[in-house]
């Protein structure tokens, strides 16, 4: 295998596991502020019902779409600073 291969496999690897990493956090987020939300007030032994189903997925609904918008608009932002790095670099 030749460095530049390497390398991208390395780059490959290190993302999958920040992507991984992210994930978790996002998931372990989620749980813990929509079901803070859904189920303040809720006893913990009482079953689901309708309304507790529809709090967590608008919920849900709502940090994934925040999260979506977050990472595009990084994504962006790193997208802009590298070219402006490669006009300076010219």
């Amino acid at each position: 295998m030749e460095k530049s291969e390497k390398e991208d496999s390395t780059i490959k690897e290190v993302q999958t596991i920040l992507k991984t990493a992210v994930t978790q956090i996002m998931n372990n987020e989620v749980r813990k502020v929509c079901f803070e939300q859904c189920f303040q007030s809720k006893k913990s032994h009482s079953p689901l019902n309708i309304f507790d189903h529809q709090c967590l997925s608008r919920c849900m609904d709502k940090m994934f779409h925040a999260h979506s918008i977050v990472e595009q608009a990084t994504t962006e932002k790193v997208k802009d600073l590298g070219s402006s790095e490669h006009i300076q670099n010219i």
